[in-house]
């Protein structure tokens, strides 16, 4: 698992999305069929940049600290480009 934290500067520049497409880009042409992320219930922002990219709740969460959950979200992905 990794964990990537954006700098409030980096926000609304467009790297989110970025490093989401490279993500997704890795995972299928490793093969994966789904991608998974966690995301703090206290950060809305996130929350709302991950739904626009197709991520939906999993409905699974997990206490982290200081009373705050992370929750899970998942997304199915498209088989792998042929040649790329």
């Amino acid at each position: 698992m990794s964990v990537v934290l954006l700098a409030p500067a980096a926000r609304g520049t467009g790297v989110v999305e970025a490093l989401i497409q490279a993500c997704e880009s890795v995972a299928q042409d490793a093969g994966a069929t789904t991608l998974a992320l966690g995301v703090m219930e206290d950060n809305p922002r996130g929350r709302r940049a991950y739904a626009r990219l197709g991520y939906d709740l999993t409905g699974e969460r997990e206490h982290v600290r200081d009373g705050r959950d992370e929750l899970f979200l998942a997304k199915t992905l498209p088989p792998a480009p042929s040649s790329r």
